[in-house]
């Protein structure tokens, strides 16, 4: 616990900054970090640098100030130099907020939003980043889902899944390296998300 009681307006740039630090004891090891940011979520607030400097109220600048964070982290990994050995993934565990429209997000052409299981509750963007091996503006349309991160993470570490008990995964890395289309291509029999590279 970095900040208690926690500090909201401010805990971004503590985030950010935590972040920073592991990865520059780090960079010369493997390493993993999840990042669960607390952006978009209601209640929804800002650093004061955010604040009111959109135009889509304290949603946009909730969402600004995660897209400065998640430049920050990028752009130290650059700065550390191992972004040829990094793979950074962003995405979300659900659709938009509807039942406020000026605090939610914005589903689109797709039905319902958070907390349902039509489309617009379950399928979000993954944005993959790995320079040197995802090609930048490569899109996939292959399906895949927050389940398989695992078991992708497990096999770009040059190891395997445990043989003792099933797993709700499938590994996307020849999907995410342009190789061949997603193992659910056969078996649509679970939700998917939509996978977008950078």
């Amino acid at each position: 616990v970095a900040i208690q009681p926690a500090d909201v307006q401010n805990i971004d740039a503590a985030y950010v900054s935590n972040i920073k630090d592991f990865m520059t004891s780090h960079r010369n090891d493997p390493f993993f970090f999840y990042y669960a940011s607390h952006h978009t979520h209601m209640p929804q607030f800002a650093a004061p640098a955010f604040l009111n400097s959109t135009l889509r109220g304290l949603f946009g600048d909730s969402l600004a100030e995660l897209d400065w964070s998640v430049g920050q982290i990028l752009d130290h990994v650059v700065e550390l130099g191992i972004q040829n050995r990094t793979l950074v993934i962003f995405s979300a565990d659900n659709g938009p907020e509807l039942s406020d429209v000026d605090l939610g997000g914005e589903q689109g052409q797709l039905k319902c939003g958070k907390a349902s299981t039509w489309e617009g509750g379950v399928r979000e963007p993954g944005v993959f980043w790995w320079p040197g091996i995802i090609t930048p503006g490569s899109i996939s349309y292959a399906l895949g889902s927050t389940l398989d991160l695992s078991v992708t993470a497990v096999s770009l570490a040059g190891g395997k899944p445990p043989a003792d008990r099933p797993m709700d995964g499938y590994d996307l890395t020849p999907v995410k390296t342009g190789v061949k289309s997603s193992p659910l291509e056969a078996s649509r029999t679970r939700w998917a998300v939509h996978w977008t590279c950078p």
